[in-house]
């Protein structure tokens, strides 16, 4: 629900939730609920014309660097929710869209002639002549997570290990602090910390052999070394 201009609780529109994403009119509200409620039709249903334009929005709003970094972030947020929605009628052109966020925003900046786009990008920051505006590796970093966020168990996983595996191992560790290899890595891990996972647990749901990841990666602190990849092959 949102707040309407007389400040009464309404079923959202595509209108009001991006007014509500953008303006926050609502500060007991999330930000981004309307917008998924509406690309759910949790309260109502929709043409797919209208929820299609929604979420042409939010992917505007979410690659738009006029907009503060939370808007930016709701947005994101908003289709990583229809996509897999605890309520609601999934929206499932999101998953497509967040892919294209990182590939049209990343890979098309990092150029045609590699594999690691996070690497590249990385590369292109250090240089003296880098125009602070463009996005950086970890806004690549954040797509990509958002990526993997939408469907953890199916199409956002196998999106990630795709990459991990088209861009390789980094050649050292101080590439590794940068390159899509790591990053996939990270998010694997860091998203079974997370969930409550041991350091042992959440190594052992690694894609790669866990004294691997800690040496290119350098994963901190000391950890059991060994663990062979969940996925091999893969």
């Amino acid at each position: 629900m949102v707040l309407d201009e007389g400040g009464e609780l309404r079923i959202p529109t595509p209108e009001t939730a991006l007014r509500q994403l953008v303006e926050r009119r609502d500060p007991e509200a999330s930000p981004a609920a309307p917008a998924v409620a509406v690309l759910t039709q949790l309260f109502d249903s929709r043409p797919r014309a209208e929820l299609d334009a929604l979420a042409q929005s939010l992917v505007r709003l979410a690659a738009d660097t006029g907009y503060p970094f939370g808007v930016r972030f709701d947005a994101r947020s908003a289709l990583i929710r229809a996509v897999v929605p605890e309520e609601g009628v999934p929206y499932e052109p999101a998953f497509d869209l967040l892919v294209g966020l990182y590939e049209r925003h990343m890979v098309g900046l990092a150029g045609d002639e590699t594999n690691d786009p996070i690497a590249a990008i990385y590369t292109r920051s250090q240089a003296a002549d880098f125009d602070e505006s463009m996005p950086s590796g970890p806004r690549a970093s954040s797509d990509l997570y958002a990526i993997y966020l939408a469907d953890p168990e199916g199409r956002g996983l196998d999106y990630l290990l795709a990459a991990m595996e088209a861009a390789g191992p980094p050649a050292s560790r101080e590439a590794g602090k940068a390159s899509t290899w790591c990053v996939v890595n990270d998010i694997i891990y860091g998203e079974a910390k997370f969930d409550g996972a041991s350091t042992d647990a959440a190594l052992r749901t690694l894609p790669v052999d866990s004294a691997t990841y800690h040496d290119l990666c350098g994963l901190m602190g000391s950890i059991p070394r060994g663990y062979p990849p969940r996925r091999p092959g893969r």
